[in-house]
């Protein structure tokens, strides 16, 4: 079917068919509220399953009385790739922080690395809560679909 040298808007196509029917408006109508009530449930996978940045959990450390920042509190406790220039969330240096004081004597320098063995602390400045944070799929699931690529 070819075009002719005459176009036709859309008025008069659907005029040629037979206007708009009670039918069409229907389905409009339903069409848009099946596209609103499902909306919700596929943009909540993107708030579920976001992955706020984290790194491993020092239990003195996090506490306020000892006045650290988190850029202290990493630079202290989490391995930093130098060729990358990003700090590892997946694993701390093997610190004794039983006797830890507001000193920080426990502090030392250790080449020892551990995985994360106290849990994590999560960034809660945009999500307080996901599904990543409450079942903990942040470095064992990273593991995993690393190895399948």
């Amino acid at each position: 079917m070819g075009f002719g040298s005459k176009t036709k808007d859309l008025d008069e196509l659907q005029e040629q068919y037979g206007g708009i029917t009670r039918f069409q408006i229907f389905v409009c109508i339903g069409a848009s509220y099946l596209s609103y009530a499902t909306a919700y449930i596929h943009q909540s996978g993107i708030f579920l399953s976001a992955v706020p940045s984290f790194r491993c959990a020092v239990p003195p450390l996090d506490d306020p009385s000892f006045g650290l920042t988190e850029a202290e509190i990493r630079n202290y406790t989490i391995p930093k790739n130098l060729s990358t220039q990003k700090y590892d969330s997946c694993h701390r240096y093997d610190l004794n922080l039983t006797n830890c004081d507001v000193n920080l004597t426990c502090l030392h320098s250790t080449n020892d690395i551990i995985s994360c063995d106290k849990g994590y602390h999560y960034d809660t400045d945009v999500y307080e809560k996901t599904t990543v944070t409450q079942v903990c799929w942040t470095c064992r699931h990273h593991s995993h679909s690393m190895s399948y690529h």
